[in-house]
């Protein structure tokens, strides 16, 4: 017994990663969904913000890893098939550009599940986005793209009015609300 316990303590702990996810690729010929290139990176940040080996970050292009000195890169691609939506994940060194990993998953019209998926791939310990109604998913992306306050509010609440449940809206309408009534509160996010 003792020996075995002793195996499991010799174990090399997974390293810590920083990781850097710039702007998906949508390669999908409908203008509708290009809310999901800055969309999707949301998701997969909040998706790993409980995974405590991984610390993901959103970055406006791969080059800027290097400035938040990333240990590697989730670059994203999704594409519409008959079978439904297929995300691409590629899992690149940030140092060398090479290639570490990659992954694919399809849902038939559920592409937050889809990026969920994903996230629980590039670590175990994600946990699943607190919506997957797209509706409250794009007033939400709305609200926190907004710099006019009353608008991204406006917004918020239409998450919530879509999906009561939605976490990540309820905790940015708070914030929101506690910004209205001082100034010099904390922004939305």
């Amino acid at each position: 017994m003792s020996l075995l316990a002793a195996a499991s303590c010799s174990r090399n702990p997974t390293p810590f990663r920083r990781l850097a996810i710039p702007p998906a690729n949508i390669l999908i010929d409908d203008d509708s969904f290009d809310w999901l290139k800055t969309g999707i990176p949301i998701i997969l940040q909040q998706d790993l913000s409980a995974a405590k080996g991984t610390a993901a970050t959103i970055v406006p292009s791969d080059s800027a890893a290097f400035a938040i000195q990333a240990t590697g890169i989730a670059a994203v691609t999704v594409t519409r098939q008959t079978s439904g939506f297929v995300v691409d994940v590629v899992l690149r060194d940030a140092a060398t550009q090479r290639t570490t990993d990659a992954f694919r998953t399809s849902e038939p019209e559920d592409v937050i599940t889809a990026i969920d998926i994903a996230a629980k791939y590039v670590d175990a310990a994600a946990v699943p986005f607190s919506t997957h109604n797209l509706m409250a998913l794009r007033a939400y992306l709305d609200a926190i793209d907004s710099r006019d306050l009353p608008f991204a509010i406006h917004r918020l609440q239409d998450a919530l009015s879509a999906d009561p449940h939605f976490t990540a809206a309820q905790t940015a309408l708070q914030r929101a609300q506690k910004r209205a009534a001082s100034p010099e509160a904390p922004v939305v996010r």
